[in-house]
């Protein structure tokens, strides 16, 4: 898997929140670092009340687990 695929199944996951609960999420990609970070906060209203923030550096070896466990955490949400 490459980062153009891991950036497109993190955005496709975070609409997925968006649509199916109450949760805000905030992705942010970071191409002159070449990072993708994550918040996850209460809701619309409380945009400021962080449940969750993960990052995933693409310069890492790990990249790939890093983005393994993100999915894992961020599918909790779902349920």
């Amino acid at each position: 898997m490459n980062k153009e695929e891991i950036i497109a199944n993190l955005m496709t996951l975070a609409l997925e929140i968006e649509s199916k609960t109450e949760k805000c999420v905030f992705i942010n990609y970071h191409g002159h670092v070449n990072w993708l970070e994550i918040r996850i906060s209460e809701s619309v209203k409380s945009y400021n009340k962080w449940l969750g923030e993960f990052m995933v550096y693409f310069n890492e070896p790990d990249f790939i687990e890093v983005y393994n466990k993100i999915v894992k955490s961020l599918n909790q949400y779902l349920v």
